[in-house]
């Protein structure tokens, strides 16, 4: 289901940005003999966003926590603390609307948990079906608009001189 919600949100952003979008997706973007935290690592640093689908198993991956992590420090080195992460809450996870869940979880996930989330759960169990329910449409057109525009304004901002030199990532 994440492999046609990543299509499914790539053509929704072609309409309204006016182009592709060209996502990072590690099921397809990562071959056989691969170093994948080489490729991760290559894909953070080309991303403007990082989309993680909530689950358990996303939740409880000491390489989803060590990805999320190194997508921050991405965020820390360009300036945009808090720009790129848009949490998809994909399916039911235990705990996750109870006020301590916070206190009781890691530190990466009570960070992920403070972000505004887009409620996708009825995506999980019927794909492109449970695109007729009307809430679920308005959530995936949110979500749109928000990767739009986030997109967008990392673009303006690369694109803007500053007064100080850029960093030499070298």
């Amino acid at each position: 289901r994440v492999t046609q919600l990543v299509e499914r949100i790539g053509r929704d952003f072609a309409s309204f940005a006016g182009r592709p979008l060209r996502p990072f997706f590690d099921v397809q973007e990562i071959r056989g003999m691969d170093d994948w935290r080489h490729r991760i690592l290559q894909g953070l640093r080309e991303s403007r966003l990082l989309l993680g689908c909530l689950s358990p198993g996303y939740l409880a991956s000491d390489y989803c926590a060590w990805e999320f992590n190194e997508y921050l420090k991405h965020e820390v080195a360009r300036a945009t603390v808090g720009e790129g992460v848009a949490p998809i809450y994909f399916v039911e996870v235990p705990g996750w609307e109870d006020k301590d869940f916070g206190e009781r979880c890691a530190e990466w996930v009570a960070e992920l948990r403070r972000r505004q989330h887009f409620d996708l759960r009825p995506w999980f169990h019927e794909g492109e079906e449970a695109l007729r329910d009307e809430a679920l449409r308005e959530q995936m057109v949110r979500l749109n608009r928000r990767l739009a525009e986030r997109i967008q304004r990392g673009e303006r901002a690369e694109r803007s001189l500053g007064n100080v030199e850029a960093h030499n990532p070298h």
